[in-house]
């Protein structure tokens, strides 16, 4: 019976103990909850201030229908329409996002937004979250970034965002993205970094940080923040199937922001460092057929006549594998690390030719200037190959030991374009030699010296051609 009733008391001990630790339980979760909202709260009365809307004006125009409506009415109706000059009107057409106080110079105000918010606009007005409204201008412009600086006069002194360090994001942070989504001046939505380092759909060598907090139409050019309240992107665009928010939001680093906030303040443009191939990360098969299989890189299919590549030695075929010592994965990584390097900067790149490893300096130069001043034709030598399968021998009824390359495609504004070659040209020889596979073609092509005599096949007829580089 004593056994028993100790017993019991111990259950009842154990019950009790379990009934206080349940309770601390919540209140440590309730704490921790309570202590989270309230940090969100801090941020958000930190950040908005910083955050505003801008509505623009843009002058655009309109394609008009390129046929005379008498002619339509009362023209033969046995012959063919004119042909008439295409006619365009313009129009005006207003635009909203959002932006980030960035600097203040004086009475001079500083903000940075989209270059597709504000880039191309007549009129920029902005709106401050406590409603006072500000007359602006654009004062320097990105459009590889997608980033404007826009500015206004203000006699207050103004608060400004704080920039974080966006090489230290890691999937699964915290953030908030504050701006005006369709006109909802100074909203907050809450989410996570669902990845980093992901690159858009256009061909611009940039990278973003993707976020499951909701961004719409109107968020652009505003503040992704981090726990700490500091800026750490600028929301840029989303991916969506509607048109709104499915929790796949991008936006530029701030660490990107902050390398070329000076230029644009200073200059009202960025000038980016030019190296002046024209590369891409090539598949599977290529590099297997080029004996690259191991290595990972950019290929280098032509180079610009008068670049530095050209200047440094390198040449079609080459794989960069690093530069200043690390290592690249493909073109996009390439392209994204030369993007944040200045005119006049000496880089050194690692790359393979044939069998062996080299490495070069390389001073690059202005694409700005570059673009600029580029000759119509440049690119060297302007044309890709394939190797002939046994299924195009077949199709084109070739004889099997009469080819074994394909002119795959011929670039616009390339030696091989103003030379006349062709898109599906089977190359019969260069400089005399007949290449066996696409590693003795880049080959036989290194070795060139810059100029070429080809000899190709096209629709069983013969003809030559002299590419020369200037």
């Amino acid at each position: 019976m004593r056994r028993i009733f100790s017993l019991h008391v111990l259950f009842l001990i154990l019950i009790s103990e379990l009934s206080l630790f349940s309770q601390d339980n919540t209140r440590d979760w309730r704490t921790t909850v309570y202590a989270l909202q309230q940090s969100f709260r801090d941020i958000s009365a930190r950040v908005l201030p910083v955050v505003v809307e801008i509505n623009v004006v843009e002058t655009a125009e309109q394609d008009l229908p390129s046929f005379s409506p008498w002619e339509f009415f009362f023209g033969n109706p046995q012959s063919p329409p004119s042909l008439l000059q295409p006619q365009k009107r313009e129009y005006t057409k207003t635009g909203l996002g959002s932006g980030v106080i960035i600097d203040q110079r004086g009475h001079r105000v500083y903000v940075i937004t989209n270059y597709h918010v504000a880039g191309k606009a007549d009129e920029i007005t902005i709106s401050l979250h406590d409603g006072r409204q500000y007359t602006a201008e654009l004062a320097g412009s990105d459009p590889q970034r997608d980033l404007a600086l826009i500015s206004f006069y203000s006699e207050e002194t103004l608060p400004l965002a704080v920039l974080g360090d966006s090489d230290t994001i890691r999937t699964g942070d915290w953030v908030l993205a504050i701006g005006n989504p369709y006109g909802f001046e100074s909203t907050v939505t809450q989410g996570i970094i669902s990845a980093t380092g992901r690159v858009g759909w256009d061909d611009r060598a940039n990278e973003y940080l993707q976020t499951d907090a909701s961004i719409n139409s109107g968020n652009s050019g505003g503040a992704l923040v981090n726990i700490r309240g500091e800026v750490i992107g600028i929301n840029t665009w989303i991916a969506s199937g509607t048109g709104g928010s499915v929790g796949l939001g991008f936006a530029i680093p701030s660490n990107r922001v902050r390398e070329n906030l000076e230029d644009l303040i200073r200059e009202g443009r960025v000038e980016y460092g030019w190296l002046g191939v024209n590369m891409s990360t090539a598949t599977d098969t290529f590099m297997e057929q080029m004996g690259l299989e191991e290595w990972e890189g950019a290929f280098v299919f032509n180079i610009y006549s008068s670049s530095p590549a050209r200047d440094g030695g390198l040449l079609p075929g080459d794989l960069i594998i690093a530069l200043d010592g690390q290592s690249v994965e493909n073109s996009r990584e390439l392209a994204e690390l030369i993007s944040r390097k200045k005119p006049g900067d000496r880089i050194r790149l690692t790359f393979v030719r044939g069998d062996r490893e080299l490495t070069k300096t390389i001073e690059l130069s202005s694409k700005d200037r570059a673009e600029r001043s580029s000759s119509a034709i440049s690119l060297w030598p302007g044309f890709t190959v394939a190797e002939v399968t046994d299924e195009m021998r077949e199709r084109l009824e070739l004889p099997r030991y009469s080819a074994n390359l394909i002119i795959g495609n011929v670039l616009e504004n390339s030696i091989a374009q103003e030379a006349g070659l062709h898109k599906g040209d089977i190359i019969k020889s260069m400089n005399k030699t007949v290449p066996r596979d696409i590693r003795d073609f880049y080959r036989i092509l290194g070795e060139s010296g810059g100029e070429i005599q080809m000899k190709v096949e096209r629709r069983g007829y013969e003809f030559e051609y002299r590419l020369e580089i200037q």
